[in-house]
């Protein structure tokens, strides 16, 4: 098993994500209370190429949904950015029922039995499974972008609206599988947010200069909403000279020219050991 992204819920619940090499890998979030396994699940060919699905990054949602990241490779071959949405309906910290209507069982027209429930529901009672896919999300709980070559999402954070922004990348112009950074950003309801950069994705080549591998790692919000990613960028010869980059964009996915060198800050041999490898995540 190999796991990749980590969080926990206001309830004090760890999830983790990351994939199982099952059916040539599957996707897996594990849940943990005090450190013992209390809930898992496994999604495998999401994107219907039957091959390996594998979770990248874990977060929960204000309303405690749980929307994982990573890739799941399409029926063309190649990887697909892939979201999952899920609902833990057994954890405590899950939302209670809103609605406040007191059900009827209506058996005849003359006769009429109104009852009101106060049966408190526990895992025990559960018959259905704690993890299932959230249905209003995408669809069926999952949603996909097919870029085309290399794609993979690798951090998942909320905005202040409720919007879900994932950074990874994607296929770029060039040929063979060199990338862009990419973000995409989609609704509370899992469908892509258009009005974000270009058709619900911003997309960045040669950040330290040269086009070719350019990788988002990490994602945040400044105190204005404005977006910051981490990452590293292609500099030299094949990928084992990259430089750590910082790019900003404002909330509509426009690149900020303020910041640093338009829009970009790149750091190279932080380090003082030469023209190698500098790079950037966040957790």
């Amino acid at each position: 098993i190999y796991t990749y992204g980590i969080t926990e819920n206001e309830c004090g619940r760890v999830y983790v994500t990351g994939y199982v090499p099952d059916n040539l890998g599957d996707m897996g979030i594990w849940k943990y209370h005090n450190g013992v396994l209390e809930l898992a699940v496994t999604d495998h060919n999401a994107a219907g190429g039957n091959s390996t699905d594998a979770g990248f990054a874990i977060a929960i949602t204000s309303e405690q949904g749980i929307v994982a990241a990573g890739f799941s490779v399409g029926p063309e071959g190649f990887p697909y950015m892939q979201a999952w949405k899920y609902r833990d309906i057994c954890d405590p910290c899950y939302p209670e029922p809103t609605s406040t209507a007191t059900p009827t069982i209506t058996l005849t027209p003359e006769i009429t039995f109104t009852f009101t429930p106060t049966a408190t529901i526990t895992e025990e009672v559960i018959s259905t499974p704690c993890f299932v896919l959230d249905e209003s999300f995408g669809v069926s709980g999952i949603s996909a972008y097919a870029g085309g070559g290399l794609t993979r999402g690798n951090r998942v954070i909320e905005d202040a609206r409720g919007n879900i922004m994932v950074v990874g990348y994607t296929k770029g112009v060039q040929p063979y599988n060199e990338t862009d950074m990419a973000i995409w950003k989609y609704t509370s309801n899992g469908m892509i947010d258009t009005s974000f950069g270009i058709g619900g994705i911003v997309t960045h080549d040669a950040a330290a200069g040269i086009s070719g591998y350019d990788y988002g790692r990490g994602i945040a919000f400044d105190t204005e909403g404005r977006i910051l990613v981490t990452g590293s960028g292609y500099s030299g010869y094949y990928m084992h000279t990259a430089d750590m980059v910082v790019w900003r964009y404002d909330e509509g996915g426009a690149i900020d020219t303020g910041f640093g060198t338009g829009g970009v800050i790149v750091e190279r041999n932080t380090a003082g050991g030469g023209e190698g490898y500098d790079s950037q995540k966040s957790h």
